[in-house]
């Protein structure tokens, strides 16, 4: 039996095979190894490079934003309350 680690957070997983995700970490954890799937090895590494982990964390979370709805709600009330007022004060 071969003692296999998750290549992120170096977990040991007891040689579980079956495992598609570290439990830890949450990590793809690849448990074959074939020249057959070079293709999507090249495609795993580029999403899970850091600089694509950095564009999802900065543009694609909401943690530590403005939550966007909340943002276009409170713009629109904004707008229709100056053009309400626009038109009041223009009379």
């Amino acid at each position: 039996m071969q003692n296999l680690y998750c290549p992120k957070c170096g977990q040991n997983l007891n040689g579980n095979t079956n495992l598609k995700f570290c439990p830890k970490c949450g990590a793809k954890i690849q448990t074959n190894i074939s020249g057959n799937n070079k293709k999507q090895d090249d495609i795993d590494k580029l999403m899970n490079s850091d600089f694509i982990q950095m564009i999802k964390r900065d543009y694609f979370s909401y943690t530590g934003r403005l939550n966007r709805k909340i943002y276009f709600i409170r713009s629109l009330v904004l707008v229709v309350i100056e053009c309400i007022l626009f038109v009041l004060i223009d009379d």
